[in-house]
């Protein structure tokens, strides 16, 4: 094993130093839920790329006579109100890449297997996307709208089927009391190191763990206490994973602390867990509609379980480390219960404001074979252990062009990619090149 990363490493390295690469700047730490003036964003999301300082303007020609003052309102006299525009916000990007899956294999058999967004070939459209926001002192609203391949990922199942499927989020927002904030609605799941906006990343391929262990996004309400600039607690109850119409009668709930023991540094744990298997039979061909065969024993008693922790890590302005590791379980998986668990360590380093590079390592173990799919059959209850290696090199071009030069190798110790020209062969490793470009107006 020691032998083919340290061939891969230096394969990437020969492969990234030949290509003009982009960068952002780094993802910030995961912010606590923010009052109902902005939406909350994901744990570790990155800024965009601070803006060039503006040059100072040219000294004034002195007037031939000195202006009359301003007028100035009277003493205790209220301010001027403010247009209503002023309360509304909105941004969009394009998100597109360019791919080479070394295995050379042909179409139509063109998927990169176990990529959560980035699975074609050639060129392509991840998704485009427009992101707007209200707020007002003690309500808001977030919308998030994406189009293209990446949004039928992101709702494929329930949501693409109920008219969802160009919606990511969706949900309005009131700042209760002090330090109390609750959203209702559609958002964004706060679990793990990346989120789904390429941008937002300091790779641009998610990592297995993202792909196989963590829910995309939950739909319900969520409260948000931020008691402190060094403690947040969010707490929800939503009808779970990937469901904005819920497929059994139970619900999932979930809670996740933020604690900032040191300025470098700032750690979540966070906590998943609800039945997701369907509790009703379908009926059988030919029944009146709407009719079904009652009740599947158990499923609401079969809950999925998730634990996340994250530690976010910035000893220098310079350097930056993402550890994040998550534990899955859920009964009554066939006769067994599902076991999934893994880890991913980020190490991130700017050499500008413009330019970093990002080298992630991570595994995952699946106990039984129940969420990571091979392209060939293993006996059933069969385990399975995949690796990913992505070295990322990232430049900005100016504040809203973000390129990312992604060099992944992923190692499975099953048969999970293809492999030639004969699309029945079948390998054990996947190394491929990723070119992400990312326009944005912010």
């Amino acid at each position: 094993m020691k032998k083919i990363i340290s061939t891969v490493l230096v394969t990437m390295g020969g492969f990234t130093g030949a290509a003009t690469a982009q960068a952002q700047t780094a993802p910030p730490p995961p912010p606590a839920t923010p009052p109902a003036t902005a939406p909350a964003p994901a744990p570790a999301t990155a800024a965009a790329a601070p803006a060039e300082t503006a040059p100072a303007p040219p000294a004034a020609s002195a007037p031939s006579a000195a202006p009359a003052p301003a007028p100035q309102p009277a003493p205790g006299a209220p301010a001027a109100a403010g247009h209503w525009w002023d309360k509304f916000a909105v941004d969009g990007f394009v998100d597109a890449y360019g791919a080479i899956n070394w295995n050379n294999v042909p179409k139509p058999q063109n998927a990169v297997p176990l990529r959560q967004f980035d699975t074609a070939q050639g060129f392509a459209l991840n998704w485009a996307g427009i992101n707007a926001a209200y707020s007002s002192d003690t309500i808001g609203g977030t919308l998030g709208l994406r189009f293209g391949p990446g949004a039928n990922i992101y709702n494929a199942g329930a949501d693409d089927a109920n008219g969802l499927t160009y919606v990511k989020q969706a949900y309005a927002t009131w700042k209760a009391v002090d330090k109390l904030t609750l959203d209702f609605g559609k958002w964004d799941e706060p679990f793990g190191s990346e989120v789904a906006d390429s941008q937002l990343n300091m790779n641009y391929s998610r990592s297995i763990l993202f792909t196989f262990a963590q829910p995309l996004f939950f739909t319900g309400l969520r409260a948000d206490y931020a008691a402190s600039d060094q403690l947040d607690v969010k707490v929800f109850a939503a009808n779970g994973w990937n469901n904005s119409v819920d497929n059994n009668r139970g619900k999932t709930i979930g809670a996740q602390i933020m604690v900032k023991p040191a300025d470098p540094v700032v750690l979540y744990i966070g906590y998943a867990g609800g039945p997701e298997q369907t509790d009703v039979q379908a009926a059988p061909a030919g029944a009146a509609p709407g009719s079904t065969l009652g009740d599947v024993p158990g499923a609401n008693s079969n809950w999925r379980h998730l634990v996340d922790f994250v530690a976010d890590i910035n000893p220098t302005k310079e350097l930056r480390f993402l550890l994040n590791a998550d534990y899955v379980t859920e009964e009554g998986i066939g006769n067994h219960s599902a076991v999934v668990y893994g880890g991913n360590l980020v190490a991130r380093y700017a050499f500008s404001d413009a330019f970093f590079a990002a080298l992630r390592g991570g595994y995952l173990h699946d106990e039984h074979g129940d969420r990571v799919p091979l392209v060939a059959a293993l006996p059933a209850g069969q385990s399975i252990n995949v690796e990913d290696f992505t070295l990322t090199l990232s430049y900005g071009i100016g504040n809203h062009l973000a390129l990312m030069l992604d060099n992944r190798l992923d190692i499975a110790d099953q048969p999970a990619f293809y492999k030639g020209a004969n699309t029945t062969d079948t390998n054990k490793n996947q190394f491929t090149t990723t070119l992400g470009i990312i326009a944005s107006t912010k």
